[in-house]
């Protein structure tokens, strides 16, 4: 199971997290995520006290 936490008005960009704190995604429908958009998702992922460190960022070439 998972939760949406954050989601954009246009449903581009989805903040998603596992069942519990030891999964999460940031979800985009392009190759790249503005930086405003990473940097608000990030914040509020901080908020939440999940490990963002952790994240893997994905090159979309």
């Amino acid at each position: 199971s998972y939760n949406i936490i954050a989601l954009d008005k246009d449903y581009k960009y989805a903040l998603v997290v596992g069942k519990n704190k030891k999964y999460m995604w940031i979800l985009s429908r392009t190759k790249t995520i503005p930086d405003d958009v990473k940097n608000n998702y990030l914040d509020l992922a901080k908020k939440l006290d999940l490990d963002i460190d952790k994240l893997v960022w994905v090159n979309h070439d």
